[in-house]
């Protein structure tokens, strides 16, 4: 109880820090008025200052024309302004010891060669258009640079906490899953995406050295960006994470964090221009990543990532991006739920033998041509292609036998895996903004293709066999595991010859027309239609493991070619320039792209269903303080078709997979991001999803399961998450920050098995807490807490089964993470 008290109380006084502090000097602003060729006044221009290492922050002017930025200390800045019909232009200053006030003046649409600012081409993710956000009847969560540097972040899965509806996982010790409006995106579907372009496979937990910016687009309405491979994907949304682009400003920065459970980090990033030359710049991002892990599932990640971009002219560019990642991990099987359940049981170790690894290899290569044809219209063209390589040995499985209490074992089993990926996309737009009839149109047309060829190394003692399993330590005496000196020598397999090789070839052609109607001054209408074209091809081709040499190939297990045509259509009302309301519906088709290896063998796979996601969403946005605090609450039902569940078959005696009829969620969700004055920075999101299986139906026979009603697995109804950041001037080169934040997470549901008492996992809150200083322009040190209560035995992943069955993930304890970082080349 003492020590629970003294933990509030630190708690109570770190508010009090954070609500009391003043500045004690005086702060520093930019300001201007923006205006046309012919001098009028322009409202509505999107304006962001990027101070010397990047950080963005956004505003849009008034009706008078006018921004302002305040809280500034001393140092360079750069300002760039963009609308729709207008010239995107940038000027770059510095402040010393007085406020600036800077006037612009805005030509008629070209690219300015004096741009040094091209996030996304400056266009609404969501549309690919020159439309602000508050006009888009969509919404899409952005987590900011400046959220991954306040709570010094680096993984994907942290970060994501910040965005309303979302859920993730970490499981095995690598691989990434997320839940976002109830609905579960696993691992190996194309749910993560990177500049817009879908990124296939298993998701391994990597670095964010080179992003910028992570984006969720909620809902089927990111039909935009392709059809995704996973069938639920567009049911609840997706999640596109934009890199770091090069800059004129020449800028170079190290890091080095250290912190709990042997965490090192350090990472490296520099851009300007290449010998001087304004049109030629480049950036390189590096970072490399060691930690043993809380339960020991470590991890060694490296990424390094050289852009280069040309200005051809003042009317397009190029841009040449690369990106190479090599991680390696100890893999980490979970506790089964008895166990977790059982008193006094230790949650801070794993079972998995000494050996368990799983390793990724990934080689992303970019190109983008931009280039404005003049009379409003612009072409764009996107060129992706990715060699990844997957490689894992872990056991998956555990098993423990509750009632047996004479025995007490544990079962286990090593599941085999090597993965080739080779996908390659092209996304070309056309994009152009012109007056028909009175009424003023931002359209596209675009066509994505996507080719995502693969294969699998199966491994065998015969010509065509395919063994996933391995022998180890079979059963595991947990009064022996328990013991203090306890040492573990299993039967480790080192030879994986190739017996049969398993490809897949999925091609995806999609094309989308896109208007965005501005009705009346404060009424605008968004439609896309798409048609879609999907084809896979699939064979399993024998090889002989003694000679690894190719014997014959396989039978072709093909899915007929899958149709579908999709929309989205919304309206939105501006009640003011920085207020909006919008409805939106919308249909996402996503191709069956894998065939569950245990399908009935009742269906047959050429009758598969076309999974396809519906929504129905009402939504609220706001800007306000200037456009320095946005506000966005969207409402409404998530629909998931033609879902594959597994069930029980009696005449097989087995689980089987087969195709659900419907799964729905009604969700709400609530994001606040921004400053609220007196130097504070909020972020305040709220997630409600309440997702069950509306029907179940099957053609084939001998299947007992039903479940309708039934709640789906991993969902939250309730999750949230606030972080509040007070910053305190200290001179002209000094400032600190405190921070103090928590995140929260109703009980999460286990299974979507008949019984329904033991299904859930309880809730939690976890707080974490922060504190930086900058000592000078150059200098910083940041120390952030994660758990900062010390909140124990509390479930942050779980992996199948319900009740006592099934394997469950423990949160780590109170850790801490000091960040030193070193700034230059600011002048």
């Amino acid at each position: 109880m003492h020590y629970l008290s003294s933990k509030i109380l630190s708690v109570v006084a770190w508010g009090v820090l954070l609500g009391g502090a003043v500045a004690v000097a005086q702060d520093l602003s930019i300001s201007g008025a923006v205006t046309d060729e012919k001098k009028a006044l322009v409202s509505d221009v999107s304006v962001v200052l990027r101070d010397a290492s990047g950080k963005p922050t956004p505003q849009t002017t008034n009706g008078a024309g006018e921004f302002k930025f305040e809280s500034l200390k001393s140092g360079k800045y750069e300002l760039s302004l963009s609308k729709k019909g207008y010239e995107s232009t940038s000027r770059t200053l510095t402040l010393t010891n007085e406020s600036r006030v800077v006037d612009f003046s805005l030509g008629l649409g070209r690219i300015s060669t004096t741009l040094t600012v091209t996030d996304s081409a400056d266009t609404n993710s969501s549309t690919r258009l020159y439309v602000p956000d508050i006009e888009v009847p969509v919404q899409t969560s952005v987590i900011s640079q400046q959220t991954l540097r306040d709570q010094n972040i680096n993984d994907l899965l942290t970060a994501l906490e910040n965005v309303s509806g979302v859920t993730t996982q970490k499981q095995y010790g690598s691989m990434e899953w997320y839940t976002v409006g109830g609905f579960t995106q696993q691992s190996g579907n194309e749910f993560l995406y990177v500049d817009g372009m879908a990124s296939t496979g298993n998701r391994a937990n990597g670095q964010l050295t080179n992003i910028e910016t992570i984006e969720v687009i909620k809902g089927p309405a990111a039909l935009l960006l392709g059809t995704s491979g996973s069938s639920q994907a567009g049911a609840g949304g997706i999640v596109n994470v934009t890199r770091k682009k090069p800059q004129a400003q020449p800028f170079q920065e190290f890091f080095y964090r250290a912190g709990r459970w042997g965490l090192n980090d350090v990472g490296a990033a520099s851009t300007g221009t290449v010998f001087g030359m304004n049109k030629l710049r480049y950036r390189v991002d590096m970072g490399y990543s060691r930690q043993d892990g809380f339960r020991q599932a470590g991890a060694k990640r490296f990424n390094i990532s050289p852009v280069l971009e040309y200005l051809i002219n003042d009317r397009g560019r190029v841009t040449i991006q690369e990106s190479f990642s090599r991680d390696r991990f100890t893999e980490d099987a979970g506790i089964p739920v008895a166990l977790y359940l059982k008193t006094g049981f230790p949650t801070d170790r794993k079972f998995n033998p000494p050996g368990d690894y799983d390793r990724y290899h990934d080689w992303q290569n970019q190109i983008r041509f931009e280039y404005n044809l003049g009379r409003g219209i612009r072409l764009q063209d996107q060129f992706f292609h990715e060699k990844k390589y997957t490689n894992f040995l872990e056991s998956e499985t555990l098993t423990y036998a509750a009632a047996n209490v004479a025995a007490f074992t544990l079962g286990r089993s090593d599941f085999f895996s090597a993965r080739h990926l080779r996908p390659t996309q092209n996304y070309v737009t056309l994009t152009g903004t012109h007056r028909f009839l009175g009424i003023n149109h931002n359209w596209s047309a675009s066509y994505n293709y996507q080719d995502h060829y693969s294969w699998n190394d199966r491994t065998g003692a015969t010509i065509g066999s395919s063994t996933t399993s391995f022998p180890i330590l079979p059963v595991l005496d947990l009064n022996l595991w328990l013991a203090p000196e306890f040492t573990e020598n299993p039967v480790q397999q080192t030879s994986f010859p190739i017996s049969q090789k398993s490809y897949v070839a999925l091609n995806y052609n999609t094309f989308n027309v896109q208007d965005h109607i501005e009705l009346t001054k404060h009424l605008s209408f968004n439609v896309v239609g798409s048609r879609g074209f999907t084809k896979r091809r699939a064979h399993n081709d024998a090889w002989d493991p003694a000679t690894s040499t190719f014997v014959s190939r396989g039978v072709d297990a093909n899915i007929a070619p899958q149709n579908s045509t999709n929309y989205r259509a919304g309206l939105t009302y501006l009640l003011r320039s920085n207020m909006s309301v919008y409805v939106m519906s919308s249909t996402n088709f996503s191709p069956v792209t894998t065939i569950p290896a245990n399908i009935d063998p009742a269906i047959d796979i050429k009758d598969l269903k076309d999974p396809i996601n519906k929504n129905y969403v009402a939504g609220w946005k706001w800007n306000t303080l200037g456009g320095r605090l946005k506000a966005d609450f969207n409402a409404g039902k998530n629909i998931a078709l033609n879902q594959f569940v597994t069930v029980f078959s009696t005449p097989l005696n087995m689980n089987v997979s087969v195709q659900a009829g419907q799964q729905s969620s009604k969700v709400a969700d609530l994001d606040l991001d921004g400053y609220i004055g007196w130097g504070v920075h909020t972020i305040g999101v709220y997630g409600y999803a309440a997702c069950r299986y509306d029907s179940f139906s099957t053609a084939a026979t001998g299947v007992n399961s039903n479940f309708t009603g039934r709640r789906c697995t991993y969902s939250n109804r309730h999750s949230g998450r606030s972080y509040l950041t007070k910053q305190i001037r200290i001179g002209n080169d000094k400032r600190m920050s405190f921070s103090l934040g928590a995140t929260y997470r109703s009980r999460t549901v286990m299974s979507n098995a008949a019984t329904q008492d033991l299904q859930y996992q309880g809730g939690w809150v976890r707080f974490d807490a922060g504190a930086s200083f900058e000592v000078t322009k150059k200098w910083s040190v940041a120390v952030n807490i994660q758990n900062l209560l010390n909140r124990q035995r509390f479930v942050v992943s779980q992996i199948n089964g319900g009740g006592t069955s099934g394997q469950v993930y423990p949160g780590a304890p109170f850790a801490a993470t000091l960040t030193l970082r070193y700034q230059f080349n600011h002048d």
